[in-house]
């Protein structure tokens, strides 16, 4: 399960910014994530992957919230 928690990320000195109130994903569920170039999707799979850290917000993958984890872990 994917659990993404009012997330917030900026990319330093760039206007770049994407926000996420809430996103569920269930276990064995499928997803697309789809829009126009430049609008966050590959940021968004890196957030979820532990990749990039969120400035503000929680991401939950299994259970485990990936910001409380070493970057190791995370990856």
């Amino acid at each position: 399960m994917i659990k993404l928690r009012d997330l917030h990320f900026e990319y330093p000195g760039s206007r770049f910014a994407r926000s996420v109130s809430a996103l569920d994903v269930a276990s064995g569920e499928t997803v697309a994530i789809v829009g126009p170039s430049g609008s966050g999707k590959t940021t968004l799979l890196n957030l979820i992957a532990g990749v990039a850290l969120p400035g503000s917000g929680e991401v939950f993958v299994a259970g485990e919230t990936l910001s409380k984890q070493g970057d190791s872990a995370r990856r």
